[in-house]
């Protein structure tokens, strides 16, 4: 793996203009990526959110994503909060136990280089000769061991999740062409309060699409594909909340059973009340 040999993160980032700042996941034997993902990561959205949902689909042609994957996942995903990034971490290789990595703005990466214990590598999309850098760095990694996922968000930066037309890069798109063979997943990401005290989290994996040395759309092509797919799933799961939201209690209960509780957090305070005095409320008074 290349960059578990670079253990000088600093000097990575400044060694030369257009270098990048490389994934360090064995940081002190590995001590680092449990630190950042369950202390920090975990932790912190335990914290600040109720629950955290998951929602998966297969496709036609790519299995649900798992570790065992016969070629490199990549989650295309929408940015809409300044959580979405410890996100990859709960999903991905907490949850669904792969090898992940994020590919994260330069600017932020420098000021928290402890994102790359948990695999987090720069990109500079105001300076093509190192986002180019960035793709090639991307494609060496996820080959170089199986069972390895990218998250990345070809938004670029945090927008609407109701803004349409997305906003989309051609980024994930060229990482998928080098690549060759590749399982594409896109994924819908929605922050919403619904009967709890804090927010919920809900994730909706869509069906994965392969793409192999014989089904390669160019660039245009595959980027447009990946957009209309990632819209798709934001649409989808705008269905089942508007239905919960705006249904009747078991609207809720059925619109959401497809989606499994992934993480859970803070409780309401009425919960908590409940789970105290309930035994001693009357059946009338609950």
């Amino acid at each position: 793996m290349p960059e578990q040999g670079q253990s000088n993160i600093q000097h990575s980032a400044l060694s030369t203009q257009h270098s990048i700042i490389r994934a360090n996941k064995l940081f002190l034997g590995g001590l680092g990526h449990w630190v950042v993902g369950r202390w920090l990561a975990k932790a912190s959205l335990q914290r600040a959110f109720s629950q955290v949902h998951l929602k998966m689909r297969p496709g036609s042609d790519a299995p649900l994503p798992n570790p065992h994957l016969d070629r490199p996942a990549v989650f295309y995903v929408n940015h809409s909060s300044w959580w979405d990034g410890y996100l990859a971490y709960l999903v991905v290789d907490h949850y669904l136990k792969m090898d992940g990595y994020l590919m994260m703005d330069v600017r932020q990466l420098r000021k928290y280089f402890f994102f790359t214990w948990v695999g987090a590598f720069s990109v500079d999309r105001f300076n093509p000769r190192s986002a180019v850098e960035s793709i090639n760095y991307a494609v060496e990694t996820l080959e170089a061991a199986p069972g390895r996922a990218l998250w990345i968000f070809p938004q670029g930066e945090i927008q609407g999740s109701h803004r349409r037309p997305l906003d989309f890069y051609n980024g994930a798109a060229q990482v998928a062409r080098k690549l060759k063979r590749c399982y594409l997943y896109p994924v819908a990401l929605r922050y919403e309060f619904m009967t709890n005290q804090f927010p919920d989290i809900f994730v909706n994996i869509g069906p994965g699409h392969a793409l192999d040395e014989d089904n390669r759309p160019d660039t245009r092509a595959l980027t447009n594909e990946m957009h209309t797919r990632l819209t798709a799933e934001l649409d989808h799961i705008e269905q089942h909340i508007s239905a919960a939201r705006f249904g009747a209690p078991e609207d809720e209960r059925a619109s959401f059973a497809d989606f499994k509780t992934i993480m859970r957090g803070k409780g309401s305070a009425s919960n908590r009340f409940d789970k105290i005095f309930g035994a001693f409320l009357s059946k009338d008074s609950r």
